[in-house]
Parts: C-alpha cells; sequence; structure tokens
C-alpha cells in the first residue's frame, strides 16, 4: 500500500487519480496500524467488544427512534440497517464505514468524532423530574493530519 503525503487538493487528485474508478475509500483522523503497519480495518465491535444485552435493547430503542425521528422512516425489523446508521452517533456495530466517493471520506479524514456524558433534567408522564443520562455526540475539525 502506497504512502502519500499531500500538502494541496490538487496533490490529492492526483494520488486519488492514481488508483481510477471502483475504489472504495475510508477516511480517518487516527492511523489505526496493524502489526506489519498497514491500515488494521476494524469494527467497533472489535475494538470495544460486543455488550449482547445492552445490544438488544438499544436494537429496540434505534428502531423506535428512527421511526419518530427520521421523516419516511418505514418500521423494519433490519437491525443492521439501524445499526449503520447509529454508528455514526457512538453505537458500536459490525460495519466498516467506506465510500466510493474520495470526498466523503476526506471529510472524515479531517473531521474528529467527539463524545461526552451530559446529564438532564426531564419529566417523567407524572411530571415528575428524572435525571437523564445521555451520551453528546458530534464531530469537530480536527487538528492533525487524516488518514485517507
Amino acid at each position: 500500500m502506497d504512502k502519500w503525503c499531500c500538502e494541496t487538493v490538487e496533490e490529492l487528485d492526483v494520488a486519488i487519480g492514481r488508483y481510477g474508478p471502483g475504489i472504495l475509500y475510508r477516511g480517518q483522523t487516527e492511523h489505526y496500524a496493524g502489526a506489519d503497519d498497514q491500515p488494521s480495518l476494524s469494527t467497533s465491535f472489535q475494538r470495544h467488544g460486543c455488550v449482547p444485552d445492552l445490544m438488544i435493547k438499544w436494537t429496540y430503542y434505534a428502531k423506535m427512534a428512527l421511526q419518530h425521528l427520521v421523516r419516511g422512516w418505514k418500521e423494519t425489523d433490519d437491525a443492521g440497517t439501524n445499526q449503520a446508521i447509529l454508528q455514526h452517533y457512538g453505537f458500536r456495530s459490525f460495519f466498516l464505514d467506506a465510500s466510493g466517493d474520495p470526498r466523503v471520506a476526506a471529510w472524515f479524514a479531517s473531521n474528529r468524532f467527539e463524545s461526552e456524558n451530559v446529564i438532564n433534567v426531564v419529566e417523567d408522564c407524572f411530571e415528575d423530574p428524572v435525571w437523564l443520562r445521555t451520551l453528546n455526540a458530534r464531530f469537530v475539525s480536527a487538528e492533525e493530519v487524516g488518514h485517507l
């Protein structure tokens, strides 16, 4: 695998042009290398493990959330689609993101995922206060060199 360091968009265009059509790209802010220093293509389950009881709960809640929050979402038992969408919000999955468009991968190579636990006070159905712990997730511009 070739290693290129591109300083300009033009250099990046030349590097990408060497491979032609039909290539999948992955953009990351960090270089996850295997033992041979080649890129490691590991999923979040491989990196952080799978907790089956939590996955079952999250699969149910994810389906409900997507049905209520995404316009036109159809009720489905397709847990894979739910995982594919929710992995962008910190949900662990078996999937690995790749794109046929190098510009999409370049965006992920230059924007870092961040999350933090926060506490909110909400009301339950009886209007009693409840502490709600949520994970706020966002992407921020990365300071470091990205990897495509």
